[in-house]
């Protein structure tokens, strides 16, 4: 098998139980792959759009050594739709650079179901930060294909065991930040932490329309790094209850707290969510 991309995850970081796979063309091209197992199936079957997050998530920092090294990025803002596939075993993503400037890389990845039919759209845009002094540079993605982070356990756990996410209370989601859900920073992940909304608005949403819901679009705002934990996610709804139960549908605000740091602000979001 040849070389993953990344090396440096902890054997048991729940990244390597997403089995993701990319393919570095020499036109520039990144493609990812990620097997739709019954691990990652929201209610309806399709994939938890916190686990599409932290695809493309994963797919736009890689890209990024590409476009922009010897500086390094940090995400700042992603926007994410899904479509119903009709029933998928794999996900694939094609990203484009859509605009490399000073500051800010753009980048978007197109989404499909393993019959090629359409799946969604994300964009995200990361900040563009200087290097470290004395940090090394990262090295460039070999061409051809190649698992993102060495694989193991893939779908042998639901998603969210395996991050640890718990709710006492319907609209409310917690995450420790652990070795086994830390970015390179000794942070919470970036897609983990959508994983957070993801849960909080499907379980608000779920508990308002009396049957199962899950997320299908979602806008947020990355502020602030989640170091200390417990991270928390709060989902409110917008608008009326009734309105909601009775459409299937529902808009919510999302604030995301870090509470080990005086409920410091991390993330700002608004996400919608139905009941198929």
């Amino acid at each position: 098998m040849s070389r993953p991309v990344l090396d440096r995850p902890p054997s048991d970081h729940v990244l390597r139980e997403l089995g993701l796979e990319v393919d570095q063309r020499d036109d520039g091209t990144l493609i990812g792959h990620l097997p739709v197992t019954d691990a990652v199936r929201a209610p309806s079957g399709e994939p938890l759009l916190g686990v599409v997050a932290t695809m493309v998530d994963m797919m736009g920092g890689m890209a990024s050594i590409r476009a922009c090294t010897p500086d390094r990025v940090a995400t700042a803002d992603m926007s994410l739709h899904l479509l119903p596939t009709g029933g998928t075993d794999r996900l694939d993503g094609t990203m484009h650079i859509r605009r490399r400037g000073r500051r800010t890389l753009v980048v978007e990845v197109e989404l499909f179901g393993d019959r090629r039919q359409p799946a969604g759209l994300a964009t995200l845009t990361f900040a563009v930060l200087p290097q470290p002094p004395g940090a090394p540079v990262l090295p460039a993605i070999d061409l051809g294909r190649r698992p993102a982070v060495e694989p193991s356990g893939v779908g042998g756990r639901p998603f969210h065991r395996a991050l640890g996410l718990r709710s006492a209370t319907p609209g409310v989601v917690e995450i420790d930040v652990v070795p086994a859900v830390q970015n390179s920073l000794g942070a919470l992940n970036g897609g983990f932490l959508t994983s957070t909304i993801d849960a909080a608005v499907a379980g608000a949403a779920t508990e308002i329309m009396g049957r199962p819901a899950e997320t299908v679009d979602l806008q947020v705002a990355f502020l602030e790094l989640g170091r200390v934990g417990p991270v928390r996610s709060v989902a409110e709804l917008v608008g009326d209850r009734a309105t909601a139960g009775h459409d299937r549908r529902a808009a919510f605000e999302i604030t995301v707290l870090d509470g080990g740091a005086d409920d410091e602000v991390l993330t700002r979001a608004t996400a919608v969510a139905v009941a198929p």
